[in-house]
């Protein structure tokens, strides 16, 4: 017996041989062919394009209940900017899926936009069309139905030659916004340059105007309105070289419209230059007279303290020089944020005093007095952590803050959740507001005051795999206004393709599968695409060839009228699976895959070979001996229908290399 299915494996591997080198040479005049023939780009056209989606948490109250949000993404092949406005009933009020508002060569991307106080908005990015390698700093105005004011390729505000980096962008208070960013060109270290945008455009265009000229680094800049009709940054600066501390300068326009700055010399004004470190210094608009600044500072040693100081616009200071600390408890607090209103800042911060990352909250008054206790207030302590606080202030002295949570899981399973603070500091979530707990990945929330009574909430989600852009809306008692984890806004298809294989179908047509982890690197899958002379555009990114989650090294053989697709199963040992499908690629039986032989042992390197007796041989390598790899085969009919019991070992010499080849 043996020998006979020796015999058949052998006839059977040179059918094999034969009919794939017939198979690969027709394809190849095919594609050469229809190249020729039909509509085809010279270069090829994709068959699954990816469409990653960046979000950098960028977005701004527009008008009536409003938010406004951009992100880039390669729907397009290259990256570009896009843009949508939504209100608070999950409507999309540009287009479903955004309004491109920046497209050119090379790359745009990490976009930042604020409101331009009328229901349209200015945004910012860096753009790589001019210089590939180094980056320069472009801009866009959209007005408040997603037209855009200055063109789709946007207005350039530093193309100077060399590299500009770290862009920061905030209004104004008189219907412009102030830019700033890093200008790597002007000296080793860097200096920061500033324009002003009116709908008009920028000032200085192309070039900017340099308004920190000192020799050090300027890291973590933070740029905040200040007063009517100017701005205020806050940086980390190196000048002393032991130490990182903590500078701000003001800028404004002059009657002539152009910008002018205070605060200190062409250093800036130091905010903080105690011992030790301070660090992720952050800036908000407090009084049309006043900002307020607050950062992470190890004077005290190793374990942080949020440190905080307001300054009015003459330069003068609340509290004593160096800032005072808001919170007294003896752990480490660190990576504060601020926003506020005249009736009040109120700064959010992770703190560790539990021994895990959990988040607190502090309120300060314009005269600097402290609100909510020496130790601040809870906002979130249950158990996992919770990290990355962003947080707006409403109208009436209370705060909304959200944050990325792994209560349930750690990563992936990370959730989004949102509490809010009234003006006294009541947690009035109880248990904090659930606002996404889809599974897997929900990173990056943004959350913006609607206005009215709520909050407008935004995150990336990879509940699928690839990234989806989702919104939510909450209101002061704690409910959610849309669907239960959230609208989604976008979503691209992302993740990775890879190994590409073909199969000939005949009649002009083949079949293109590769493996995909559109899913996430959770899950690879084999996708496929019927490929034929009238392939476009329109038929990209194929469907799944089996439901299986851990399906690798695909192998397709055709046999009569179906499609036979054999691959690795992942999932504990590697073990063969097979899925069969017809030529339109609709799956046939088990949607997730039938085991050729569950021997509980890992199984390898198999082979597909389809014969001309109508039947498919199904040869792979064993090791249910427990010593090494035996080879086994197994006998299929066009339905998928095993012809045999069980696999039939062909070869178990001890002494030979038993791995199938094709040969």
């Amino acid at each position: 017996m043996e020998i006979v299915i020796l015999l058949v494996l052998r006839m059977v591997l040179k059918f094999l041989i034969k009919s794939r080198f017939k198979m690969y040479t027709f394809l190849f005049l095919f594609i050469a062919v229809s190249l020729g023939q039909f509509d085809w780009a010279e270069n090829g056209i994709p068959a699954r394009q990816g469409v990653h989606i960046e979000w950098q948490r960028t977005g701004a109250a527009g008008s009536n209940g409003e938010m406004i949000f951009c992100w880039s993404d390669t729907r397009s092949g290259g990256r570009d900017i896009y843009a949508n406005k939504i209100d608070k009933d999950g409507n999309s009020l540009w287009d479903d899926k955004g309004v491109v508002v920046a497209s050119a060569e090379g790359r745009q991307e990490d976009p930042l936009l604020v409101s331009d106080g009328s229901g349209g908005a200015y945004l910012i990015w860096v753009d790589y069309r001019d210089e590939p390698d180094a980056g320069d700093i472009y801009g866009q105005h959209i007005q408040p139905d997603g037209s855009l004011s200055w063109g789709l390729s946007g207005l350039a505000l530093s193309n100077v030659p060399g590299q500009q980096v770290s862009p920061n962008l905030c209004v104004d208070g008189n219907g412009g916004a102030f830019s700033i960013w890093v200008d790597k060109s002007a000296s080793s270290t860097g200096q920061i340059f500033a324009t002003h945008l009116s709908q008009n455009g920028p000032l200085h265009p192309g070039t900017g105007l340099a308004v920190v000229t000192n020799d050090a680094e300027h890291t973590t800049i933070s740029l905040e309105r200040s007063g009517v009709g100017g701005a205020a940054m806050i940086w980390t600066d190196n000048r002393d070289v032991n130490n990182l501390d903590i500078y701000s300068k003001r800028l404004f326009l002059n009657s002539s419209s152009e910008i002018e700055t205070s605060w200190g010399d062409e250093g800036g004004l130091p905010i903080c230059t105690s011992e030790g470190e301070q660090s992720f210094p952050k800036i908000t608009y407090f009084t049309d007279d006043k900002n307020i600044f607050v950062w992470e500072d190890h004077r005290e040693g190793i374990e942080g303290n949020i440190y905080s100081q307001i300054i009015s616009l003459d330069g003068s200071f609340t509290y004593e020089e160096n800032g005072s600390k808001i919170c007294d408890n003896s752990s480490s607090q660190i990576k504060p944020r601020v926003k506020a209103s005249p009736l009040g800042a109120v700064v959010v911060w992770e703190d560790d005093r539990n021994g895990q990352s959990d988040i607190y909250a502090q309120k300060l008054l314009e005269d600097g007095s402290i609100q909510w206790g020496t130790e601040g207030v809870e906002v979130s302590t249950y158990d996992g952590s919770q990290g990355q606080p962003r947080l707006t202030v409403d109208s009436s002295g209370g705060a909304y803050v959200v944050w990325m949570d792994s209560r349930n899981a750690e990563y992936p399973e990370i959730e989004i959740y949102a509490e809010y603070l009234d003006a006294s500091g009541n947690n009035i979530g109880g248990q904090n507001i659930l606002i996404c707990d889809a599974e897997y990945y929900q990173f990056n929330p943004l959350v913006k005051f609607d206005g009215e009574n709520g909050a407008f909430v935004v995150w990336g989600d990879q509940r699928s795999g690839s990234i989806g852009i989702y919104s939510q809306h909450i209101d002061s008692s704690g409910n959610t206004s849309f669907i239960d984890d959230g609208y989604e806004f976008y979503f691209g298809l992302d993740g990775n393709a890879f190994n590409p294989k073909t199969l000939a179908l005949g009649s002009e047509e083949s079949l293109l599968y590769w493996e995909d982890q559109r899913f996430g690197n959770f899950s690879t899958k084999t996708f496929g695409s019927s490929i034929t002379p009238s392939f476009s555009n329109e038929d990209l990114n194929g469907s799944r060839l089996s439901d299986n989650l851990d399906q690798v090294n695909a192998k397709a053989e055709l046999i009569g009228d179906n499609i036979f697709l054999g691959f690795d199963n992942e999932l504990g040992e590697v073990s063969q699976y097979y899925q069969v499908l017809d030529k339109s690629l609709n799956l046939i039986g088990t949607q997730e895959g039938t085991a050729v032989f569950e021997s509980g042992t890992s199984q390898k390197d198999a082979i597909l070979v389809a014969s001309n007796d109508g039947f498919l041989y199904y040869i792979f390598a064993d090791l249910r001996s427990f010593i090494d790899y035996d080879i086994y085969v197994q006998k299929y009919n066009e339905e998928g229908s095993p012809q045999w019991s069980e696999p039939i070992l062909v070869v178990d010499n001890f002494l030979a290399d038993d791995k199938p080849v094709a040969a």
